[in-house]
């Protein structure tokens, strides 16, 4: 059976999500936990159950891939974002196997759209160090796509705008469907709207709805019932999303009561908050150069995408359709898991038949049609967009079964056929394909978190990647042997890499001589034209005439300095003797006349 499992690990909450097979959402298993790890040293690490987190979790990881800063415990235990988030991977699919997933489930694994593929890899190396090699990493706009694609709202060939309010931020993606799916341009997000955000504003609310002048707000008892209250107040505004009114129960150190709140007076509150969806719905189109009259649909994932005020929002500013799941909380992580029971699928019958290699969603066989091909892209006829307010679907996964195998490969398109390329590498932003390289990846015996080193870092241990598997686009690596230890299905009627023996398994073709010697292929020699031998001209210094030197001018120059400071002196000796003269008979004519009288 070709089961798929899904994983989306969130700020706040994370989902795994298992399919029997491609479109097969009502019977699905979802496992949700909170996006917190219990890694106490004596004890294997754990997620805590929704609503149970306490001081003892570590949380606020999910943001944490690629950063060089550990996390440090109470008790001096230091952790890298990249092996908190990979044992949370490791945790959800081994709950989800304990829920019903089988063992050889083909596995995709979500990652903010946003994410480079520096951070995408280094997620990847640490999932591989946990033993989760066989993992295909998305984009989450395309896994949510992916789920709406298997929906009566697909949207064959056009664009589709993903808005994802999560617990940090809200996202807003354009997506590209068709045989050449792709995100375009860089996005938008803001972390002004979030549902970390909203709760702290009904927090606020109902904290000016009661007498609070007597708490303490730094006593320990005050902060974990206020952490309590703020876990009220995100259960209210969930209950909001339906209802039209709940009540909030209030219990602080010296006080115990009930607060009532109305959706209309909450929508108030966070009437300037959803203002800046507008702006960020708006930025992320400009970026993908996307005028707002060629979106097909929108579509809100994410906990946040159940208030209604969202879909108004955004509705209004776009007049488009709005897609909204029963679950949209769970959105991503289901169409994950189609994206994964697709792959395993393509895998299975690719071994059945014998295909040599195929592009997984290119082509799909159909008990009820034939083999149909991806359509091409066409442009919607102007005619066909409207001006008016779109109206809102609310989809479930309950209401309607999927189309056929056949149909809905065409409409997934691109999407599922760069499921080959995302394995091995991470997001080609812009107009292309998604696809890239990958960095190498290494199997790991353990399943604990592993410690930072004292700088903050995890040393990986690598291996070489030797190329990628044609059938699933799982990378193929070599351990000192050369051997490959990908672990994923060889390709039947592929060669063997051991010399002169076929490999075990394989298809022969009919006709064709066993162990047949291919010709080796002669290259003919090419002479090369002679060329003569450079000789440089001999070259020969001009001879250097010093030009002649003028005559020495000192002594000129001190005798005419000498006979001025002689006369100098001369005029300086007879101003002296005049004024010496002068004095002299001064005082000699006034001798005289003191005398004669």
């Amino acid at each position: 059976m070709a089961a798929g499992l899904g994983i989306e690990v969130g700020s706040s909450s994370s989902t795994a999500v298992v399919v029997d097979g491609p479109g097969r959402l009502d019977d699905a298993i979802t496992v949700v936990r909170s996006t917190a790890l219990s890694v106490a040293p004596d004890r294997a690490p754990a997620l805590a159950a929704p609503g149970t987190v306490d001081s003892s979790f570590l949380t606020g990881y999910a943001g944490r891939v690629g950063d060089p800063v550990a996390l440090v415990t109470d008790d001096g235990r230091s952790y890298t974002g990249d092996e908190l988030y990979a044992t949370t991977l490791e945790c959800l699919v081994d709950e989800a196997r304990a829920a019903g997933a089988a063992e050889n489930s083909a596995i995709v694994v979500t990652y903010p759209t946003a994410w480079p593929e520096y951070t995408v890899d280094r997620l990847r190396n640490a999932a591989a160090r946990h033993g989760l090699t066989d993992v295909t990493f998305v984009p989450d706009a395309l896994a949510a796509t992916a789920w709406m694609q298997q929906t009566s709202d697909a949207v064959d060939d056009g664009i589709v705008l993903v808005a994802d309010l999560g617990g940090s931020a809200l996202t807003v993606s354009v997506v590209r469907t068709g045989a050449e799916s792709a995100i375009l341009g860089r996005g938008a997000r803001t972390e002004d709207v979030s549902g970390a955000h909203i709760d702290q504003i009904v927090l606020a609310h109902v904290l000016d709805n009661i007498d609070s002048s007597s708490m303490d707000p730094f006593e320990p008892a005050t902060v974990d019932a206020l952490t309590a209250l703020r876990a009220q107040c995100a259960i209210a505004k969930e209950a909001l999303s339906s209802d039209t009114e709940t009540v909030v129960p209030v219990h602080l150190p010296g006080i115990d009561t009930d607060v009532r709140l109305v959706r209309s007076e909450i929508e108030e509150l966070l009437r300037e908050t959803f203002d800046d969806v507008t702006r960020v719905v708006g930025d992320a189109l400009r970026t993908a150069g996307v005028d707002p009259e060629s979106v097909d649909r929108v579509l809100l994932v994410g906990g946040g995408a159940a208030i209604p005020m969202l879909t108004e929002t955004v509705s209004s500013a776009l007049r488009k359709p709005v897609t909204v799941g029963a679950n949209p909380a769970a959105t991503s992580a289901s169409g994950a898991a189609l994206l994964a029971a697709e792959v395993a699928s393509t895998s299975a019958e690719l071994d059945r038949v014998g295909a040599g290699a195929a592009v997984v969603g290119a082509a799909a066989l159909d008990d009820d049609d034939d083999t149909e091909l991806i359509p091409p892209v066409t442009e919607r006829p102007a005619s066909a967009r409207t001006s008016t307010p779109a109206p809102v679907s609310r989809t479930s996964s309950h209401a309607k079964p999927g189309p056929s195998r056949g149909k809905r490969m065409a409409v997934i398109g691109g999407v599922a056929a760069a499921i080959a390329l995302l394995a091995a590498g991470g997001l080609a932003a812009g107009t292309g394909l998604v696809g890239g390289t990958s960095e190498d990846t290494t199997p790991a015996g353990t399943s604990a978190v592993q410690p930072a080193a004292s700088d903050g870092s995890v040393a990986p241990t690598t291996t070489t990647v030797a190329g990628v598997d044609p059938v699933t686009g799982r990378p193929l690596t070599t351990g000192a042997a050369g051997a490959s230890t990908t672990g994923a299905a060889a390709v039947p009627g592929a060669a063997s890499p051991t010399a002169g023996a076929p490999a075990p398994g394989a298809a022969t073709v009919p006709g064709a001589a066993p162990n047949a010697n291919v010709p080796s292929a002669q290259v003919p020699s090419v002479q090369a034209p002679s060329v003569p031998a450079y000789t440089p001209p001999a070259y020969t210094p001009p001879a250097y005439t010093p030009p002649p030197l003028p005559a020495n001018p000192l002594p000129g120059v001190v005798g005419g300095v000498t006979d001025g400071l002689g006369n100098v002196v001369g005029g300086l000796g007879n101003t002296a003797g005049g004024v010496v003269g002068g004095v002299g008979n001064g005082l000699g004519g006034a001798l005289g006349g003191l005398t004669g009288q």
